[in-house]
C-alpha cells in the first residue's frame, strides 16, 4: 500500500523481517547462546565491558535458581500497593524493571542477557549498514516490537540514548498531537519503561558521521495493558518463563501453560488487538512516508 508512493529516487528501503530464526521457530526471544538480539548491538567491544551490580543484586534477592512449579512466580505473591505504586519489599516495581531490564553483559542465566561478545548475524547487520548508512543524508529506523504499553496501543519509544534522535528528523517525520489517534510517544523514563543497552537503536548514531541526521525508533505495540493488571501479569509471565528455560520446569503441565501465556505476552490471539496494530501501523506508516 504504501512503498508503490514513495519515490524510489531519493529514497531506499531496507526490510528485515527474521534475525533470530532459532529463536522465532521456538517463541524465544533469545538465541542459541540465550543472546537477547536487542541488546547486543555496539559498533565496538566496549559494550560487553559493563557491568550491571543492580542487576546482579535483583537477582540474587528475588529470582529462584529451581525448578518452576507453578504458573506464578513468588516475587509477583509478594507485591503490595503504597503510595499508588506497586512494591516488593522495599523495591518498586518500576526500580526493578529499570535496573533489570536494560540488559547484562555477564550472566547468561540472568535476565536480558547481551551477550559476552557480538552474534553472527548481528556482526552481519552492521557490516551491512558500514556499507549502507553512507550512502544517505537521513537515516530512519521504525523498529517494530510487542510489549510493553496500553493494549492495542502503538508506543513510539528509543533506546533513551542521547544520539538516535536527531531532533529536526523526528520533528519533520512525527507530530505526536496531530498523529495521537495512531500512537503516543512515550520517553523511556516514564513508569514501566526503560533505558536499554545495547539496542538496535542505538547503532545507528555509532554508525551515521556527524553531518547526517538519525531518528531511530521502536514500534511497540502494547498486549497486556499498562494497568496494575496487566502490568503484573506481563512481569509474571517474563519471570516464570525465564525461570523455566533457565532451571526448568517441574511439571510439564506448568511448561505447556509457562509457554502458552508467554508466547501470548508478545503475540496475542484476540482479533480486536491485531486489527488495532494493523490500523496503527496504517496509519502511523502513511503519516511518516508522506512527510518524507
Amino acid at each position: 500500500e504504501i512503498l508503490p508512493k514513495v519515490n524510489r529516487e531519493h529514497t531506499g528501503v531496507f526490510l528485515t523481517h527474521v534475525m533470530n530464526p532459532f529463536g522465532f521457530k521456538r517463541h524465544l526471544r533469545g538465541t542459541e547462546a540465550h543472546v537477547n538480539l536487542n541488546r547486543n548491538f555496539s559498533a565496538t567491544d566496549g559494550l560487553f565491558k559493563l557491568k550491571s551490580p543492580g542487576s546482579k543484586t535483583m537477582h540474587d534477592r528475588f529470582l529462584p535458581r529451581t525448578p518452576l512449579a507453578a504458573p506464578r512466580t513468588g516475587i509477583v505473591e509478594r507485591l503490595e500497593t503504597r503510595d499508588g505504586r506497586l512494591y516488593f519489599d522495599d523495591v518498586s516495581l518500576d526500580e526493578f524493571v529499570k535496573t533489570v531490564a536494560p540488559g547484562q553483559f555477564e550472566f547468561v542465566d540472568h535476565l536480558e542477557f547481551g551477550g559476552f561478545g557480538h552474534e553472527p548475524q548481528t556482526r552481519a547487520m552492521i557490516s551491512w549498514l558500514r556499507e549502507k548508512i553512507p550512502l544517505y543524508k537521513d537515516i530512519v529506523l521504525t523498529e517494530l516490537h510487542t510489549g510493553l504499553g496500553h493494549s492495542g496501543r502503538l508506543h513510539l519509544l528509543t533506546s533513551g540514548g542521547a544520539h538516535d534522535i536527531t531532533q529536526s528528523l523526528f520533528d519533520q517525520l512525527f507530530h505526536p498531537h496531530d498523529d495521537k489517534e495512531f500512537y503516543e510517544f512515550t520517553p523511556a523514563a516514564a513508569d514501566g519503561f526503560y533505558v536499554t543497552h545495547g539496542s538496535f537503536n542505538d547503532i545507528f548514531p555509532q554508525l551515521a558521521s556527524p553531518e547526517q541526521r538519525i531518528c531511530a525508533i521502536t514500534m511497540e505495540f502494547g498486549t497486556l495493558g499498562h494497568d496494575t493488571q496487566g502490568r503484573i501479569e506481563s512481569i509474571n509471565r517474563w519471570l516464570t518463563h525465564h525461570q523455566g528455560l533457565h532451571f526448568g520446569f517441574a511439571h510439564e503441565s506448568v511448561e505447556r501453560e509457562v509457554n502458552a501465556l508467554y508466547l501470548e505476552k508478545f503475540f496475542p490471539s484476540s482479533a480486536e488487538w491485531r486489527q488495532k496494530v494493523l490500523a496503527a501501523a496504517r496509519g502511523s506508516f502513511e503519516r511518516i512516508f508522506s512527510r518524507i
